[in-house]
């Protein structure tokens, strides 16, 4: 899905491949850093993982490789947000006095999230080898510092609450599946679509949030109830206890303490 795919209506789900090869590597990742991971061997590696999709990435603009079959979409040059967001798991779990340091700065996480973000937004270009190198490292760092202060006790970005946002968060992932698919039918519905932008935008909103509820509401949640039933029958009490922590930590994210789907890994930046 996501070599050489042509842009279709699930062109889009090249991101969940990246993100589902995330989930069949990192537990051998994770059993091999059992019991804690080296200090320097850890931040060697994810330095090495950048780097290398830095140099990966460069090499490929210089060659004249169409930049979304040969970069944008392959797993190995898109680990950047995936690797922001497990070191700053191993950060929180593994040195916590260096994560409590961290976000005691959340001002500064802020600024220097923002300054990430737009430093990323002025370089990324695919047609230069600078540009397809930086990138996503800088779009990756600075949402990880926004992320980070959005932890921090106390930061009113920790306690903002937003309407709606659980809503939307909930349904993230249904809304994802079929967005692009609700897209193309808006634009086959409205005829002389591309002269009528409104219209069809307003439709296409419409349509994918209605696509996304359905899902959300008749597969993802009853799926989910469903797994939560199975986790509390199956699972040894020594092992859910072990559990516990990490699933009470991705409810609160996704704003539902106490039901939603388990954590998924990357966003992927």
């Amino acid at each position: 899905m996501n070599f050489g795919r042509t842009f279709d209506g699930f062109s889009h789900a090249w991101s969940l491949c990246v993100e589902e090869h995330f989930y069949l590597l990192f537990p051998l990742l994770a059993a091999f850093w059992r019991n804690g991971p080296p200090r320097r061997g850890a931040t060697a590696f994810l330095g090495v993982l950048v780097l290398g999709g830095m140099v990966l990435r460069a090499a490929l603009s210089a060659s004249g490789v169409p930049f979304w079959e040969a970069s944008y979409r392959p797993t190995y040059c898109r680990l950047d947000g995936l690797v922001a967001g497990v070191a700053l798991a191993l950060l929180r779990h593994a040195r916590p006095r260096r994560w409590e340091q961290l976000v005691g700065r959340p001002k500064a996480l802020v600024l220097g999230g923002i300054g990430a973000l737009a430093a990323g937004f002025a370089v990324y270009s695919p047609d230069t080898p600078a540009g397809a190198a930086f990138g996503f490292p800088l779009l990756a760092s600075g949402f990880a510092a926004l992320v980070a202060a959005a932890t921090a006790p106390g930061f009113w970005l920790a306690r903002a609450r937003i309407p709606g946002a659980a809503a939307l968060a909930a349904g993230a992932y249904s809304l994802y599946l079929t967005h692009k698919q609700m897209i193309r039918m808006a634009t086959r519905l409205v005829p002389d679509w591309r002269h009528r932008p409104v219209e069809t935008g307003a439709l296409a909103v419409a349509l994918s949030l209605g696509m996304a509820a359905a899902l959300y509401f008749l597969v993802e949640r009853p799926a989910l109830r469903g797994y939560h039933r199975f986790f509390a029958r199956k699972v040894p009490d020594a092992l859910r206890s072990r559990r516990q922590p990490i699933l009470a930590d991705a409810h609160q994210l996704q704003g539902h303490p106490g039901q939603g789907r388990p954590a998924r890994g990357s966003p992927e930046v």
